[in-house]
């Protein structure tokens, strides 16, 4: 049985590799994460060591208030999948203005106040992260 040190998600946990036939491992986790905040993560001499990164899909799109009203911008980059609306239409706090599709995942976009949209996109075109997708008046 072979024993590891394994870092998920920056909590570090002790893996165990135990072969049960030849040629076929097993892995086997045992416990939580290790208790000690002190301990320090282990690599093997000679490999980089990663940069700790935020996830891109915790942060929801940023709403920038202006003389021109709400400009909401694109929280992570994708394509516009969809819009749900047209432009200077009515819509109402919560209402899905436009559905971004990133990683295969469908992100539904919403207004963040009630006024008349004005769409800076269209349905198909890739945008990056902070880039304007609508603004409410």
């Amino acid at each position: 049985m072979r024993s590891f040190t394994v870092i998920l998600n920056g909590k570090t946990y002790e893996a165990e590799i135990e072969e049960t036939t030849p040629g076929v491992n097993t892995k086997r986790f045992s416990g939580g994460p290790r208790t000690p905040a002190s301990a320090a993560p282990q690599r093997a001499i000679g490999t980089p060591q990663a940069t700790p990164t935020s996830a891109p899909f915790t942060e929801p799109a940023k709403t920038v208030p202006s003389s021109g009203g709400t400009t909401m911008t694109s929280p992570l980059p994708g394509t516009v999948l969809r819009l749900n609306c047209n432009e200077g239409s009515k819509v109402s706090k919560g209402d899905t203005i436009l559905v971004l599709e990133a990683m295969k995942m469908e992100n539904e976009v919403m207004a963040p106040c009630d006024g008349t949209v004005s769409i800076k996109v269209a349905s198909g075109v890739s945008v990056n992260t902070g880039d304007v997708l609508f603004i409410i008046q």
